[in-house]
């Protein structure tokens, strides 16, 4: 649902007095950042917890469909897959790869990580939803729970999936760092 219906329908529910929004469940990961433009600083503004799905990537974020594409788990799924189709996106699968060899974790446990981090700076609750098929795959995740990611390489995965937020958001962060001094992606919520 776009901010402005989830925005519109929070105000609805606050002068009617109903039972308030507390949270949107969008697709997010370190491949797929629109929600960047509008709806995590949305959520941000107005309180909402945010539930993230697929963060993974449908699977892209674990390298595997690079490494060796399984053709007939492919076959079946189809589009599910995820393979790369952009320059950014084999920016981002090339980022991953690489800090996941220096830190000898794998790449699911280093994008979840990532994802961690990211809701560690967040005004807002981002909670992801891990979702593993099997019992094995829930333990593999699980373990990206230890890893820890120095703030270089979070800046790292950050350059490589930045997508351009678009008008006004880039006017704004550019005025707003050219008024303060600061290098930010975006202006603080008001």
């Amino acid at each position: 649902m776009p901010a402005w219906r989830i925005a519109r329908a929070d105000l609805l529910a606050e002068v009617r007095n109903f039972a308030p929004i507390i949270g949107v469940q969008v697709k997010y990961s370190l491949v797929e950042r629109s929600a960047e433009r509008e709806v995590l600083p949305m959520a941000e503004a107005l309180g909402l917890a945010a539930t993230l799905w697929s963060p993974l990537g449908g699977g892209f974020l674990t390298g595997k469909y690079r490494e060796s594409l399984d053709h007939n788990r492919a076959n079946k799924l189809g589009m599910l897959i995820h393979s790369e189709q952009s320059a950014r996106e084999t920016a981002v699968l090339d980022t991953l790869l690489a800090i996941a060899s220096e830190l000898e974790e794998s790449p699911t446990h280093v994008a979840i990580a990532w994802l961690r981090e990211k809701a560690r700076r967040s005004t807002s609750a981002l909670i992801p939803i891990l979702g593993s098929r099997t019992r094995a795959q829930l333990d593999a995740t699980l373990g990206a729970f230890k890893v820890q990611l120095s703030n270089e390489q979070v800046a790292r995965l950050d350059t490589a999936g930045a997508i351009p937020l678009g008008v006004p958001h880039g006017i704004i962060s550019e005025r707003f760092a050219l008024d303060h001094g600061a290098d930010t992606p975006r202006p603080p919520v008001i």
